[in-house]
């Protein structure tokens, strides 16, 4: 009897020693491919200063832009992104503020460090006017506030220094103001530096 109980669990005994032999390697390449992943960027958080030249195309203004990409990673690998993206452009008679939210993913490039990335944001913006008459001696200042929403798709290249450091810049930034009454587009050159924390 004790030597049929052993030829019964012999089997499932080797079953057994190869599922782990085999389990073992399987999840130590899997840790490993997600350590790497995720050592790729310093952080969950992204924090980048953003400035650059927004050109007007329709209704609106030459200006310049300063805003910062506050950004946390929801994805395991650490390339996908909700943003919160706030700015300030500066012309001559017009200042914009905008408040956009929106999403971004890093795509990897063959050079270690260097990414390709679409973003698409939706928010808030008003543009602030201020116009100066002289009538001789007189000065009148008038100043008035458009409320629209705002969407931007952008297209830019990233290269992330150490995992930690960003630097990128955007070829492709367009955003399009809208309300009931009117409508406006910009083309922007953003350049950033940043960090990841």
């Amino acid at each position: 009897m004790p030597g049929i109980r052993r030829r019964r669990w012999a089997p499932r005994a080797a079953a057994l020693c190869l599922v782990l032999l085999w389990a073992g390697p399987a999840r130590a390449y899997t840790e490993m491919v997600v350590a790497t992943s995720m050592t790729e960027k310093a952080g969950r958080v992204m924090l980048n200063l953003r400035f650059g030249p927004p050109i007007d195309l329709v209704n609106s203004a030459n200006m310049f832009a300063v805003g910062i990409d506050l950004g946390g990673a929801i994805t395991l690998n650490r390339n996908g992104y909700v943003l919160l993206q706030p700015e300030v452009q500066f012309g001559s008679d017009l200042t914009a503020v905008l408040v956009p939210a929106g999403f971004q993913y890093d795509i990897p490039l063959p050079l270690r460090g260097l990414y390709i990335y679409p973003r698409i944001s939706m928010g808030y913006a008003a543009f602030i006017s201020s116009y100066t008459d002289r009538a001789g001696p007189i000065t009148v200042t008038s100043r008035g506030t458009t409320h629209l929403g705002v969407a931007i798709p952008e297209l830019g290249i990233k290269y992330v220094a150490r995992g930690r450091f960003n630097f990128a810049f955007e070829p492709f930034s367009l955003p399009v103001f809208f309300n009931g009454e009117t409508y406006a587009i910009q083309w922007r050159l953003m350049f950033s530096v940043g960090l990841n924390i």
